[in-house]
C-alpha cells in the first residue's frame, strides 16, 4: 500500500502513474509456498483407533459371555444327567410297586369285586322282573287314562257348546246394553227438549197471562167508568121521568084550564111520553150491555185463574205421556235384562263349578260384571229420568 500523503505523487492517478504498481500486475507472485495441513489426518487416525478399540472391546465381550454361557451349558448337561439316572431308579421302583398293586388288585377282584358283581347281577334280574310288572300296571293305568281322556273330550264338547251359547248370550245382552244405552241418550234428549219447551211454553204463558191480567185491569177500570156513566145517566133518568111527570100534571091542568088547547096538550103529553119510553129502553139496553160485559170479565178472570191448572196440566201431559210410555217400556226391558243377567250368572256358576281354571269362564264372568255396571248405570239413569218427569209435573 502506498502511503497517504497531502502531498501530490506521481502514482495518484492509475491513468497518469508514469511506474506500474505491484498491484497492478496480471499474476500474482507469491513470497514463499504455503504450509501444509496435517490435523485432518490426526483426525482420521484418532478416529480409526477409536474404532479399532470398541470392537476389540466387544469382541471381549462377547468372548467373556461365551465363556460364561458355555459353563452354564455344561451344568446343565451335568444336571440332566443325573436327574436321568435318577429317573431311571424311580422307574424301576415304580415297576416293582406297579406290579406289586397290580397282584394285590388282581386277589381283590378275585375275593371281592367278582362275588358282588354276582349279586348285582341277581338284583338286577329281580329289578327287570319289578319293572316288567310295573310297566304292566302303567299301561293299564293308561289305558284308564284313555278311556277318561275321550269321557272328559266329549264333556269338553259339551262345555265348549255351552261356552259358545253362553258367549252369544253375552253378546246380545251386550248389544241390547248398548241399544238401551242409545235408548236412554234419545230419551235424555227428548227430556231435555221437553224442559226447553216447557220453559218456553211457561214464558209465552207467562207473558200471555200479564198481557191479560193488563186487559183484565184496564176492562175493570172502564166497568167502573161505565157504572159511574149508568149510575148518572139513572140519576139523569129520574130526574127527567120526574119532570116529564111534573110536565104531564101541569099539561093536566092546563088542559082542564084550556078545554080548547086539550089536543095540543095530548100531542105533547104523548111526545113527552114517547121520549121517555126511548129513553128507558135505552136505559134497559146500557144494563144489558152492562150485564154482558160483565158476564165477559168473570170469564176473563176465571180462565186466567183456571189457565195453570187446566191447559198447563194439559199440555204437560201431553208432553209427559210418551215419557211415561219409555219409562215402562224401559223398566220391561231392564227386567229382561235382569233376567238374562241371573241366568247368566247360573250358567256361570255351574260352569264354574265343573272346571274353575277356564279361561273362558274367566272371561264370560268379565263380561257379567260389565253386564252388571251396565244394568246399575241404566238404573241410575232410569232414576235420574223419574226424577226429572217428576219435577216437569211439578
Amino acid at each position: 500500500m502506498r502511503p497517504e500523503s497531502s502531498e501530490p505523487s506521481l502514482n495518484d492517478n492509475a491513468g497518469d502513474a508514469l511506474i506500474a504498481r505491484p498491484d497492478d500486475a496480471l499474476i500474482a507472485h507469491y513470497q514463499s509456498p504455503p504450509k501444509a495441513r496435517r490435523w485432518p489426518l490426526w483426525l482420521c487416525i484418532l478416529l480409526l483407533g477409536s474404532i479399532v478399540g470398541w470392537q476389540q472391546w466387544q469382541l471381549q465381550g462377547l468372548e467373556d459371555t461365551g465363556g460364561n454361557q458355555r459353563d452354564r451349558l455344561t451344568s446343565r448337561v451335568t444336571e440332566i444327567e443325573r436327574a436321568f439316572d435318577n429317573s431311571a431308579q424311580d422307574n424301576a421302583k415304580a415297576q416293582v410297586e406297579t406290579s406289586s398293586r397290580i397282584d394285590s388288585l388282581s386277589q381283590q377282584w378275585e375275593t371281592a369285586v367278582l362275588p358282588a358283581l354276582a349279586k348285582i347281577r341277581q338284583a338286577n334280574a329281580a329289578l327287570v322282573d319289578e319293572a316288567a310288572d310295573r310297566h304292566a300296571q302303567v299301561q293299564q293305568q293308561l289305558a284308564v287314562f284313555d278311556q277318561r281322556l275321550s269321557e272328559r273330550g266329549a264333556d269338553m264338547a259339551d262345555l265348549s257348546a255351552t261356552l259358545d251359547t253362553l258367549k252369544a248370550s253375552a253378546a246380545e245382552a251386550r248389544q241390547s246394553g248398548e241399544n238401551r244405552q242409545t235408548l236412554l241418550t234419545a230419551l235424555q234428549g227428548s227430556v231435555s227438549a221437553i224442559e226447553s219447551l216447557g220453559r218456553d211454553g211457561r214464558a209465552v204463558l207467562k207473558t200471555r197471562l200479564d198481557s191479560q191480567a193488563d186487559a183484565l185491569t184496564h176492562l175493570e177500570e172502564v166497568n167502573v167508568q161505565t157504572d159511574q156513566q149508568l149510575s148518572r145517566i139513572a140519576e139523569q133518568l129520574e130526574a127527567l121521568a120526574g119532570k116529564v111527570e111534573q110536565y104531564a100534571d101541569r099539561l093536566d091542568s092546563l088542559a082542564s084550564e084550556h078545554g080548547e088547547s086539550g089536543e095540543g096538550v095530548v100531542a105533547l103529553k104523548r111526545e113527552l111520553t114517547r121520549e121517555l119510553t126511548a129513553l128507558r129502553a135505552r136505559l134497559a139496553s146500557q144494563q144489558q150491555l152492562l150485564d154482558r160485559f160483565d158476564k165477559t170479565l168473570d170469564t176473563q178472570s176465571n180462565a186466567v185463574a183456571g189457565v195453570d191448572s187446566t191447559a198447563v196440566n194439559r199440555l204437560i201431559e201431553a208432553r209427559v205421556s210418551p215419557l211415561a210410555k219409555a219409562q215402562t217400556s224401559l223398566e220391561s226391558q231392564v227386567g229382561d235384562l235382569r233376567r238374562q243377567q241371573t241366568a247368566l250368572s247360573a250358567g256361570l256358576e255351574a260352569q264354574g263349578q265343573s272346571d274353575g281354571s277356564s279361561d273362558q269362564l274367566r272371561s264370560l264372568d268379565a263380561s257379567r260384571r260389565q253386564l252388571s255396571g251396565r244394568v246399575a248405570s241404566l238404573l241410575g239413569q232410569m232414576s235420574e229420568l223419574q226424577q226429572r218427569v217428576t219435577r216437569l209435573e211439578r
